[in-house]
C-alpha cells in the first residue's frame, strides 16, 4: 500500500509539471497570435520560402494588403524594409553555403538570387567584412 501510494504521488506530480507546461505553452501561443506576431511570422515564411525571387506585391495580395501599406507593416513589425530582409536571408544562404558546399562563389550568386555579381560582393563584404572567397577559405581552414 505504501508503494502504491509513493507512484501515485509522483504520478500526481508529474501530471501537474506536464500541466504547468502545457498552461505555459498555451499561454504564449496566445500572446504570439496578436496581429504584429501573425504578419511577422507570414512575412518571415514567405521569404523563407521566394528569396531567390520575392515580391512584395504578390505578397500583399496573399495576405489582403496593398503593397504599400504592407510596406508600412513591415517597417513597424520588423525595423527594416521588405529588401532588406530579402538581402539579409539571401546573404544567410550564400554564407551557409560557402560553409557546407563546393559550389562556385558564381553559382552561389545565382542560387541565392542575385544577377549582379558587383553587388552581390559588395553587400557581402559589408556584412562579413571579407570576400565570399576568402570567408570560405577562412571557415575551411
Amino acid at each position: 500500500p505504501s508503494d502504491n501510494y509513493t507512484l501515485l504521488t509522483q504520478i500526481l506530480s508529474l501530471l501537474f509539471c506536464y500541466l504547468a507546461h502545457y498552461r505555459e505553452t498555451l499561454v504564449n501561443s496566445l500572446r504570439i497570435s496578436s496581429p504584429e506576431k501573425r504578419l511577422q511570422q507570414l512575412v518571415s515564411f514567405y521569404i523563407e520560402q521566394h528569396y531567390t525571387k520575392p515580391s512584395l506585391s504578390e505578397l500583399a495580395g496573399s495576405v489582403g494588403y496593398t503593397p504599400a501599406y504592407l510596406s508600412g507593416k513591415i517597417g513597424k513589425v520588423f525595423g527594416k524594409n521588405f529588401q532588406t530582409l530579402v538581402q539579409e536571408k539571401r546573404l544567410q544562404v550564400a554564407e551557409m553555403l560557402l560553409r557546407t558546399t563546393n559550389l562556385s562563389v558564381d553559382e552561389i550568386i545565382r542560387t541565392v538570387g542575385y544577377e549582379n555579381q558587383t553587388h552581390f560582393h559588395a553587400l557581402f563584404r559589408r556584412a562579413f567584412g571579407v570576400s565570399p572567397l576568402r570567408y570560405r577559405i577562412s571557415k575551411r581552414g
